[in-house]
């Protein structure tokens, strides 16, 4: 499966600017407005039930009302009813077909009951609605990739890439989708550039860190220094994050996360014997950690110390070691 980020399939909490009052007097109209302010603040208060109701007295007092007809759609859905959701959005969509957010709330209910290829024509209306909106791509492509046509998930992933200033998520996704086509050589340029945006976006967060640390007080420094030395380890640079939390280390000298963020760096950079001193260190200060005994354990295992290793690994599991190892414990 290629690496699209999940979208937010909740219901569209955009509102369709006014509601379409023909044929109505002002008075009645006006009270129609009103049921439906009250339809949505329950809704609001998820007492969808309840807004079914209100929404519904406005429509018998306005029934070509497409405002109520959407909301009432919603909170049908919201309710587990999406057929009598797609009913009120098929509605909303005949009295007022020229906005989108029918066409999506139509779309997520269709998705909730397996008609892919419906919810895919409703995004493709709302796309041509509201074009540029990499929300509705993003909804797309994942649908399109569901149903395997990897050449339409290009196509989306593509167009965010056009209208999105450097989105790190689509060329992750669209490279994920060139190598599901057999076509490496666009993959490996899109990670590529997933990388160089990835690592740029590291590079301005760790010179407004080391920008903040000229200043900073000692109390404030460690925390600062974690946030750098996890970037830095995050690019890759295991030198320059293991000095850091050195400088951790000599501020907090009893602080068991210092040694053990560090004794995880050497470890990953191959420095086993200096991985298994710090991991060492960190247990001496805090031994209830699972993940310490689980590291110091791997680190015996490499240099070949199948004895220890097995004693840390036992050590880690009675303490309910279960998560997988790594990352930093600040």
């Amino acid at each position: 499966m290629i690496r699209l980020p999940q979208p937010a399939w909740s219901l569209v909490a955009i509102v369709l600017a006014t509601a379409t009052l023909l044929g109505c007097s002002d008075d009645v109209g006006k009270k129609a407005k009103a049921i439906v302010d009250r339809g949505d603040a329950l809704y609001t208060n998820s007492s969808y039930e309840e807004a079914v109701a209100e929404y519904s007295k406005a429509i018998e007092l306005v029934p070509d009302m497409a405002d109520a007809y959407c909301k009432r759609g919603s909170a049908y859905a919201n309710c587990g009813d999406d057929e009598s959701a797609i009913a009120d959005y098929t509605k909303a969509i005949e009295l007022d077909p020229s906005g989108a957010e029918a066409y999506v709330n139509r779309a997520h209910s269709h998705r909730r009951e397996k008609r892919i290829e419906d919810a895919i024509r409703d995004l493709t209306e709302a796309i041509q609605r509201n074009p540029g909106n990499e929300w509705l791509h993003r909804l797309r492509a994942e649908l399109y990739e569901n149903s395997g046509d990897m050449e339409k998930v290009i196509a989306d992933l593509t167009e965010i890439i056009r209208i999105v200033p450097d989105p790190v998520w689509a060329y992750d996704a669209r490279g994920g989708a060139y190598q599901r086509t057999g076509d490496q050589p666009r993959a490996d340029a899109d990670f590529a550039k997933m990388r160089e945006l990835q690592h740029a976006a590291i590079d301005r967060v760790v010179a407004k860190v080391t920008e903040d640390l000229q200043t900073a007080s000692d109390e404030a420094k460690p925390e600062l220094l974690n946030e750098r030395g996890r970037l830095l380890a995050e690019k890759g640079n295991f030198a320059k994050a293991i000095l850091d939390y050195s400088e951790i280390i000599a501020l907090r000298p009893d602080f068991a996360g210092g040694y053990f963020n560090r004794g995880n760096l050497h470890f990953a950079n191959e420095e086993l014997e200096q991985a298994i001193k710090d991991f060492t260190r960190s247990v001496e200060l805090d031994p209830e950690f699972p993940d310490v005994y689980h590291l110091r354990g791997s680190a015996y295992e490499k240099i070949g110390d199948a004895a220890k290793a097995q004693e840390d690994f036992a050590k880690a599991k009675k303490l309910g070691y279960g998560k997988p190892p790594g990352g930093g414990r600040m």
